[in-house]
C-alpha cells in the first residue's frame, strides 16, 4: 500500500557528530543573527522568495507523488493550498512587516488598533488591499489581544524582539510535521523572523524528501549560519532535545509527542505528568491538533442552503487528505432541527463523489479501525477501493458519553462524527454548544460556527453568537468558513488558545504565522459570507479546478502584478 513513497528520495539520518557540529556552529552565530540589521533581512528574505519561487512545481509533484495522488486534481490542489501558497504569502509577509519597520521604526499596522465593548483590545488584519477583497469577497479577519493588555501595551510589544536593546540569540530546534508542507518552513522562518533565533530543523521522516528542497530554498540562510536543515526519526529528535547546546524547541505535530519530550516515555513519564514535573524544561512552543468542532445553529435553510453546507462541511474533511489539523472532526447540532438529518444526508452524498486517497500518514489504519470500534453507524461514504481509506461519517454519537472516542481524540484519519444537544432555543443552543465545546470537545487549536444570515435578525441569536465567539476558548474561530482560512491567510496568528500548562496541554502554546509580530493575541476570529458565488475553490465540486486556481495564486504571491491577480481572478471564476 506505501509502495508509492518510494517515489521520493529518503533522506539518510544525520550522524550524532554531525548533529553535534550543527548545534555548535549555530551556537557561535547565534548573538551575530541577533544584531543583524532589518535591511539586510530584507534581502535575505528576498533572496530566499527567488530561490523557493521556482521550486514549487517539484515541490508539488514529490508531495503528490508520495501521497499517492498525482492524478488527483482535487489533491493538487490541497497540495498547493498546503505548501508553496501560505509559504510565499508568509514570506511577502514577512517582508512587508521588516519594510515598515525599517522606514518608519515601528511595525506597521493594518488597521487601527481597537476596544472591544469586554475591553479586549482587536485590529482587523485581513482584507488590506484590493487583491484580498476580491479574492475573497466578504471575508474578513482580527486579532484580539489577550484580555487586560491595553493599547499601549499592544503596540509596545509588537515585533519586541527588533526593540530589545541586548542582542543575545538562541538556538531553536524545530521538529518539522510530516503531514503540511508549508509548516516545517513557516514554522521555522517564525522562529528566525519574529523571535530572532537561529534554527534547527530535523525534519520529520514522513516529508524529508523535501529536505533537499528546503535546503536549496534557504541557502542564503544556510551560508549566513542561521538555519541547519538534519534528517532522522524518533531517536535523533530525542537526542536533538535533550542536547545542552538547544536553548528552546518548537514543533507541530501530536500532544503524544510533545509529551514524551517535555515528561519522558513511559511509566516513568507518566508519573511526572501526574506529579507536574517535567524531564525537560527548556521553553517549548506548541501546535497539536484538534477536532475542531463546528457549532451549526438552526435557521431557516432552504435546500440549497443545506447543499451549499453540506459541502462545505465535506471540504473541511478533505483538507489535505484529512491528515490535517484544522479540518473540522464534530459537527454539533440541535436535536430538534428539522433539518439535521437533511445535512448529514448532504454531507454522505458529497463525500460519496470525493475519490478516497491514500493513508499515507503512518498509523491512519489503526486510528481508522480504532475510531470504527464502538461506533455501528458509521457511514462510508461512496465506494471502496483497494489501498485507500474510505471518508466516513459517525452520526449521533452520545453526547453525555464522556469517554467517546469522537470526543476526546483527535482522528487523523478521514472520519468526522456528528452530535446534537437539546435547547428550547436557537439562542439558547449557540449558548450550550460552546459550553459543550470548551468543557467537553478535546482541543483548543480551532472552532467554527456556520449561521444564515436571515438567524442573525433575531437579536437573542445574534447577540448569542457574537457572546459565542467571545466565550469559545479556540485560537481560531471562524463564522462561515473553513477553519483553515485563518491558516492559509498567514496574517492572523495560529495556534491554541493560550493558557495551557504543560501537563493539560491539549493544542499546545504559543503562535505561528502572525505576520505582524503581534505578541499577545488571544485568537483570530474569520468571518465570511453564509454563501458565495462561484462556489470557493476548496469545494469538491470545484475539484477538477482547484488546482490551477492555487497554482495561479501562488504564482502571484511569488512575484505580485496586475497580470497575474487578473488570471488568478478569471481561473476563480470560470
Amino acid at each position: 500500500m506505501m509502495d508509492h513513497i518510494q517515489l521520493a528520495a529518503k533522506s539518510p539520518p544525520t550522524t550524532i557528530e554531525d548533529m553535534d557540529r550543527s548545534i555548535a556552529s549555530l551556537r557561535s552565530l547565534k548573538d551575530a543573527w541577533a544584531k543583524v540589521a532589518v535591511q539586510d533581512r530584507i534581502h535575505l528574505l528576498d533572496a530566499v522568495l527567488a530561490k523557493y519561487a521556482p521550486l514549487c512545481d517539484q515541490w508539488v509533484r514529490l508531495g503528490l507523488g508520495a501521497k499517492g495522488a498525482l492524478q488527483d486534481a482535487y489533491a493538487a490542489g490541497w497540495e498547493w493550498a498546503s505548501g508553496p501558497m501560505p509559504i510565499l504569502r508568509f514570506l511577502r509577509g514577512l517582508r512587508r512587516t521588516l519594510a515598515g519597520i525599517e522606514r518608519s521604526g515601528k511595525p506597521p499596522l493594518p488597521g487601527p488598533l481597537g476596544t472591544r465593548p469586554n475591553g479586549q483590545v482587536s485590529v482587523r488584519v485581513y482584507p488590506t488591499n484590493f487583491y484580498e477583497r476580491l479574492s475573497t469577497p466578504g471575508t474578513t479577519a482580527e486579532v484580539w489581544m489577550e484580555a487586560g493588555l491595553s493599547t499601549e501595551m499592544a503596540l509596545e510589544s509588537q515585533a519586541a524582539a527588533y526593540k530589545r536593546k541586548e542582542a543575545v540569540g538562541k538556538v531553536c530546534l524545530v521538529l518539522g510535521a510530516g503531514n503540511l508542507s508549508c509548516i516545517p518552513v513557516n514554522d521555522s522562518l517564525t522562529k528566525l523572523f519574529i523571535d530572532n533565533d537561529v534554527v534547527l530543523l530535523k525534519m520529520n521522516p514522513v516529508n524529508d524528501y523535501l529536505g533537499p528542497l528546503i535546503e536549496s530554498a534557504f541557502q542564503p540562510l544556510i551560508s549566513e549560519g542561521c538555519f541547519k536543515v538534519l534528517y532522522g526519526g524518533a531517536a535523533e529528535g530525542a537526542y536533538l532535545c535533550s542536547h545542552p547546546g538547544i536553548d528552546c524547541l518548537h514543533m507541530t505535530g501530536s500532544d503524544k509527542t510533545y509529551e514524551e519530550i517535555v515528561f519522558g516515555a513511559g511509566a516513568e513519564g507518566r508519573q511526572r505528568k501526574l506529579e507536574r514535573r517535567p524531564a525537560c524544561d527548556k521553553p517549548f512552543t506548541a501546535e497539536l491538533g484538534n477536532i475542531a468542532p463546528a457549532i451549526i445553529v438552526p435557521g431557516p435553510w432552504s435546500q440549497s442552503d443545506l447543499s451549499y453546507q453540506a459541502e462545505q462541511l465535506a471540504s473541511h474533511l478533505c483538507d489535505s487528505g484529512s491528515y490535517s489539523c484544522s479540518r473540522t472532526r464534530l459537527i454539533l447540532q440541535h436535536a430538534d432541527w428539522p433539518q439535521r438529518n437533511g445535512l448529514l444526508s448532504e454531507i454522505e452524498a458529497v463525500l460519496g463523489q470525493v475519490p478516497p486517497r491514500v493513508p499515507y500518514y503512518p498509523g491512519a489504519v489503526e486510528q481508522y479501525e480504532h475510531f470504527m470500534t464502538g461506533h455501528p453507524k458509521a457511514k462510508s461514504c461512496g465506494t471502496k477501493q483497494e489501498g485507500t481509506l474510505p471518508w466516513t461519517l459517525i452520526p449521533d454519537i452520545d453526547p453525555s458519553n464522556a469517554e467517546d472516542l469522537c470526543l476526546r481524540r483527535e482522528s487523523f484519519c478521514p472520519v468526522i462524527a456528528e452530535t446534537a444537544l437539546q435547547a428550547a432555543s436557537a439562542a439558547e443552543f449557540v449558548t450550550r454548544a460552546v459550553e459543550f465545546a470548551n468543557q467537553r470537545v478535546w482541543g483548543t487549536l480551532t472552532a467554527s460556527i456556520i449561521v444564515h444570515p436571515r438567524s442573525l435578525r433575531d437579536p437573542e441569536v445574534s447577540e448569542a453568537v457574537e457572546r459565542a465567539i467571545e466565550q469559545l476558548h479556540y485560537g481560531i474561530v471562524s463564522i462561515n468558513c473553513i477553519p483553515g482560512l485563518a491558516f492559509g491567510l498567514i496574517a492572523p496568528p495560529w495556534g491554541s488558545f493560550p493558557g495551557n500548562p504543560p501537563w493539560d496541554i491539549q493544542s499546545g502554546t504559543g503562535f505561528v504565522h502572525n505576520a505582524y509580530m503581534f505578541k499577545h493575541p488571544q485568537k483570530s476570529v474569520v468571518r465570511g459570507p453564509f454563501r458565495t458565488t462561484p462556489k470557493p475553490p476548496w469545494f469538491p465540486s470545484r475539484a477538477k479546478s482547484m488546482g490551477d486556481i492555487c497554482m495561479k495564486v501562488s504564482r502571484y504571491e511569488a512575484r505580485p502584478s496586475a497580470v497575474r491577480m487578473l488570471q488568478t481572478i478569471l481561473a476563480a471564476l470560470r
